[in-house]
């Protein structure tokens, strides 16, 4: 973070990488949302990318999320199953996660989207 608040953004994301080889995937995550707070969301999505490589939890969900708001949604849809398959529902870290926005009824297990529960598909049973 030192090479990046003095500007050697290059240097800052080759440590970034070394630290993340050693576990240390927080490192390109902290780059990925510097770099699109910056404006530079090319960049951003790759170092996203790299995280998803080592393992990052948030990665595959930052990168739908990227894919969904430039129009992307098969990509995006084809990442957050991605992401949802390797357990990403199970954590917190949006409110409003990018699978929420393209399956807004839940998935299927063959992976469809759940259709909308009209009034007549559910049993009268009173």
């Amino acid at each position: 973070m030192t090479r990046e608040e003095a500007a050697l953004f290059e240097q800052a994301e080759h440590y970034a990488r070394a630290a993340a080889g050693y576990g240390l995937t927080n490192t390109l995550a902290d780059l990925a949302v510097r770099r699109k707070a910056t404006g530079d969301k090319e960049r951003a999505e790759e170092l996203w990318e790299a995280a998803a490589t080592y393992g990052h939890p948030a990665a595959l969900a930052n990168i739908a999320r990227f894919r969904y708001e430039s129009h992307d949604v098969d990509g995006a849809s084809r990442i957050a199953r991605e992401a949802l398959d390797q357990g990403d529902a199970a954590y917190p870290h949006y409110t409003n996660p990018v699978w929420r926005k393209l399956w807004p009824h839940g998935i299927e297990p063959d992976g469809t989207p759940t259709p909308f529960p009209h009034d007549d598909a559910w049993p009268q049973t009173w």
